[in-house]
């Protein structure tokens, strides 16, 4: 990365306490893929899972998801980590949330040449309805308050993780110059708080899935190490950012313990995921920059900061 275009800064007085958009079925953290290396699953791949119908490329899934018939099929980046959640998955119940389950091969595997197999699960992505999407995205956060903290978790290098490592202190706050106004003002409201990290979903929001008769489904299982709080912040900053929510979301959340904080710093995560992004790719994307801006100011001005 060119030094040049970041700056380096410690938050003073902050605790060091202990992620994020694709749309569909993405278990593995978001990684940029270069497209020319991207394959149909093979014949192979597909007699591996018993699967007769063929893959058809599915819009979102970052080019890398297939729907075969009933099933989804996607090409793993970290095999640890596809494994991991298959396991996971198959623990939680089903009664209040669709979730779609992993595919075993015909030998009893969950990858085969890179490729794992997932339940379709019906539904669409709705605009509004944020009372329900909150208490999807807090009661499926619930079920998985017990599950240990898996290895790979601290492995990941990639830019949403360096962006939330960079949120919570866990290494120094780089970014574009672009920035610099952005940091400054966050910098000035972010306080210490009291967390407890477990494993939650950290890309909800544009991952739930609602048809009519049925539960609401969630997809996309990205598994993060922070706080339930957190995540729920992360939901609230992407439907301002993404689905057009206005600052009335705030007030179905503002009981929430430490909700403003959390909120800043989920705010603040976005923005770093996107200078992340900007300096990997040598790119500059003003427009991205004033968005974040927008996001801020709705949070402070909803907080009278």
């Amino acid at each position: 990365m060119n030094g040049s275009l970041r700056h380096n800064l410690k938050l003073d007085n902050k605790p060091n306490v202990l992620y994020p958009t694709a749309i569909l079925y993405f278990c593995l953290n978001c990684y940029t893929l270069d497209m020319d290396t991207l394959n149909t699953p093979s014949n192979e791949v597909l007699s591996a899972f018993a699967i007769k119908d063929e893959p058809v490329l599915l819009t979102g899934g970052q080019g890398i998801t297939w729907q075969v018939g009933q099933y989804v099929i996607k090409s793993t980046i970290n095999e640890e980590e596809t494994k991991w959640c298959a396991e996971i998955i198959q623990q939680l119940p089903q009664d209040a949330y669709r979730i779609p389950r992993y595919q075993k091969t015909q030998d009893n595997q969950w990858i085969y040449q890179g490729w794992f197999v997932l339940e379709f699960i019906k539904g669409e992505q709705i605009k509004n309805n944020w009372e329900e999407k909150i208490r999807v995205c807090k009661g499926f956060n619930n079920l998985l308050t017990n599950i240990p903290k898996p290895n790979f978790i601290d492995k990941r290098t990639d830019p949403w993780s360096i962006a939330s490592k960079m949120t919570w202190e866990e290494m120094p706050l780089n970014y574009i110059d672009g920035l610099r106004n952005y940091i400054d003002k966050i910098s000035k409201y972010l306080q210490p708080i009291t967390v407890k990290n477990q494993i939650v979903h950290g890309d909800i929001a544009e991952n739930m899935l609602f048809a009519k008769g049925l539960t609401p489904g969630v997809i996309d299982f990205t598994p993060i190490w922070r706080p339930k709080e957190y995540s729920l912040a992360i939901f609230i900053v992407d439907a301002i950012t993404w689905q057009e929510a206005d600052d009335s979301i705030i007030s179905l959340v503002e009981n929430e313990q430490d909700i403003f904080q959390f909120l800043l710093r989920a705010a603040l995560f976005r923005a770093l995921v996107s200078s992340e992004y900007n300096l990997e790719h040598n790119i500059n994307r003003p427009a991205e920059i004033e968005e974040h801006e927008n996001v801020l100011n709705i949070i402070l001005d909803k907080f009278n900061a």
